[in-house]
């Protein structure tokens, strides 16, 4: 059973590391955040909750699981701010972008506070 167990816990690191790859090889771009990347980041997040979030982990796990989907979550949140952002004719950034830097940090850490929250809830041992 043990072995099961760490064997499960590899599988969950390697999904979520390669989705956190995914979204670092989609943040390389300038430019607006688009629909595709919308589409891709919902997806990302769908699969870590469907195959990370249900095992069981310690607070330092549930902490990496968070920061994991929160970064899978970046590209989405910058697609909804950048939409906000015609909307309401903010400036275009010198990377062709409505969202600054400073935004997708500040986006980055609610999420992370909000999915490790959540996992952290509902992992405690």
């Amino acid at each position: 059973m043990d072995e099961l167990k760490r064997q499960g816990s590899t599988d969950v690191a390697a999904l979520a590391g390669g989705i956190v790859a995914t979204s670092i090889a989609m943040a390389i771009d300038d430019g607006p955040y688009g629909i595709l990347g919308f589409l891709t980041s919902v997806s990302l997040v769908l699969i870590l909750a469907a195959y990370v979030f249900p095992h069981q982990r310690d607070k330092t796990q549930s902490i990496a699981t968070g920061a994991a989907t929160a970064l899978a979550a970046l590209p989405g949140c910058g697609f909804l701010l950048e939409t906000i952002g015609q909307w309401l004719d903010w400036p275009i950034d010198k990377d062709g972008s409505r969202v600054s830097a400073i935004a997708i940090a500040l986006t980055w850490c609610a999420m992370l506070a909000l999915f490790a929250s959540y996992d952290l809830r509902r992992n405690v041992r």
